[in-house]
């Protein structure tokens, strides 16, 4: 818990950047969401989910941790992500483990695919646009708490961001994602 004013303001920077960071990932491909706050982000749920859209899940969870560690340089490493966060990577990760086992007679390793996937996230952070739609955002959000859809979307777009930007990226590993 913060004891000071200082420790207070870094931890709703961390939060904002974070949450921020996850609402940028989700427009990148395509994903709806309802709202980003303070205290959380909403998406809606996926449409029938596939490799992909798992892996852009695992993408959306980790860039929460990823932003505040290349953002708010500041930070102590245990405000850099949260328990949901790596629950949800863990299952879809399972997930797709069990797709390839299943599908593709592969055995995947999932430790690598981990790093790989991170790796994607952190190199399309460093896509100017996304980069300038994260600080916009998270600036938004540590100034109001709390952004709605509509209001959220206009920051990203006017700060560069496009949904169809996701396209545009080649397959960055030997499972084309």
């Amino acid at each position: 818990m913060p004891e000071t004013e200082d420790e207070l303001e870094l931890e709703r920077r961390c939060r904002a950047y974070h949450e921020a960071a996850h609402a940028v990932v989700a427009f990148w491909l395509g994903r709806n969401f309802s709202r980003v706050s303070m205290s959380c982000f909403q998406t809606c749920p996926p449409d029938p989910i596939g490799v992909w859209a798992q892996v852009g899940e695992i993408m959306m969870y980790m860039a929460g941790g990823l932003a505040i560690r290349e953002f708010v340089t500041d930070a102590e490493p245990h405000l850099e992500g949260d328990a949901v966060d790596r629950k949800e990577i863990d299952r879809n990760i399972q997930s797709i483990a069990q797709f390839m086992k299943e599908h593709r007679d592969h055995q995947l390793d999932t430790e690598q695919a981990i790093r790989d996937i991170r790796e994607q996230t952190r190199q399309f952070m460093k896509i100017p646009e996304a980069e300038k739609s994260i600080e916009a955002l998270a600036k938004a959000l540590h100034e109001k708490g709390r952004l709605n859809y509509r209001e959220a979307v206009k920051i990203m777009t006017d700060a560069g961001m496009e949904e169809s930007i996701a396209q545009d990226l080649p397959p960055r590993n030997k499972w084309g994602w």
